[in-house]
């Protein structure tokens, strides 16, 4: 359901253009880039950067979306969240387990970490309102402290790690000065920012004429469309951040399952993804 999928319906739609002997007026390119699920930082973002990328002069970008799990629509994917993940670090004293007032560094990072969990479960209040693309979350992806081995020890450390994503309608300044008053609060806490993405999604998309011919392929194929903001990110901020007009979309209506078990797309849902592609080129 993941590139896979949808790299096979490109290829597929643009086989069958290529056989009828139908020549674009614009050259379409097919790209398969890497690192895309660790960020794009070595993929797509150097790619963009590089005089190889500007000589294709690149108008419109096309690029992955989410299966809908509705067999009547599909999702175009519109704006995406960006990722900041950070490591946080919590400095006590190391202790036998019976002392009360000693100072507890697991203790003071679940302080903080209770902080974070408390905006991430508005948010998750929020969502039965809203996508949960417009919303901010906060996952936390890892603790570690002292040993099982030890179970009467107080450890004279203990880290985590947070994956932070942040809709359009937040500023990353936002949630940094966030992060920052919060921690103050811990003067043993220290945070560091492992990865962050600082492109923003174009706004306004919808009204995009890529959107209108989108929206018309689809429905000359039987289904109807809606705009999705995608709670995820992936490479088509990179196109955004150069001002190039590009929406998501994979033509699949199964229930989505992205890296799940027992992957697959419906041969169905390939064949008509392949016909949306044939009918938004030749509208291109």
């Amino acid at each position: 359901q993941d590139m896979k999928g949808i790299g096979a319906v490109h290829y597929y739609a643009l086989k069958s253009l290529k056989d009828a002997g139908i020549r674009p007026r614009r050259t379409v390119h097919l790209l398969v880039v890497p690192d895309e699920e660790v960020g794009g930082f070595k993929g797509t973002k150097l790619l963009v950067q590089s005089d190889e990328f500007k000589k294709l002069n690149i108008d419109t970008v096309v690029d992955e979306g989410v299966a809908s799990g509705d067999e009547g629509l599909l999702l175009l994917k519109l704006t995406e969240r960006r990722p900041i993940q950070i490591e946080v670090t919590a400095k006590g004293q190391l202790a036998h387990g019976s002392h009360l007032t000693c100072h507890n560094a697991t203790h003071y990072l679940v302080d903080f970490l209770g902080h974070l969990v408390g905006l991430h479960k508005q948010s998750q209040y929020t969502a039965q309102e809203l996508q949960p693309g417009l919303l901010p979350s906060y996952n936390i992806t890892s603790l570690t402290a002292g040993s099982t081995a030890t179970l009467n020890v107080v450890p004279a450390w203990a880290k985590a790690t947070v994956d932070i994503r942040i809709p359009p309608s937040m500023s990353l300044q936002e949630v940094i000065e966030d992060l920052n008053v919060s921690i103050k609060k811990h003067p043993s806490l220290t945070y560091t920012i492992k990865a962050m993405a600082t492109e923003k999604s174009i706004e306004g998309l919808e009204k995009s004429l890529l959107y209108a011919k989108l929206e018309k392929a689809c429905l000359k194929n039987g289904l109807k469309v809606i705009p999705h903001h995608f709670e995820a990110s992936s490479d088509l901020r990179f196109y955004h951040a150069l001002g190039i007009e590009g929406i998501g979309l994979t033509p699949f209506t199964c229930h989505e399952n992205l890296h799940g078990t027992n992957e697959s797309v419906p041969i169905k849902d390939l064949i008509r993804g392949r016909n949306i592609f044939i009918e938004l080129l030749k509208s291109l």
